[in-house]
């Protein structure tokens, strides 16, 4: 995934998963989108961390584990 660095979610998100780019500008994304295409080792690694991130946080094992933990 490509995202906005001013987007604290966003990054957050990239940052902790490894999942992905965080650009500034336009010519940041396009970069990132010609590294990408490029590079089909950087996208499938970014992918599979993405992917790894999504499953250990947004699993509904993880959801409720953590609802449960609150509750």
């Amino acid at each position: 995934v490509i995202v906005h660095s001013d987007c604290a979610v966003t990054r957050h998100h990239v940052m902790q998963s490894g999942g992905g780019l965080p650009v500034k500008n336009a010519e940041e994304f396009a970069g990132a989108v010609a590294e990408l295409a490029e590079s089909g080792d950087l996208a499938r690694a970014l992918g599979k961390a993405g992917d790894l991130y999504v499953r250990r946080q947004y699993s509904w094992e993880a959801v409720l584990g953590r609802l449960d933990a609150v509750m």
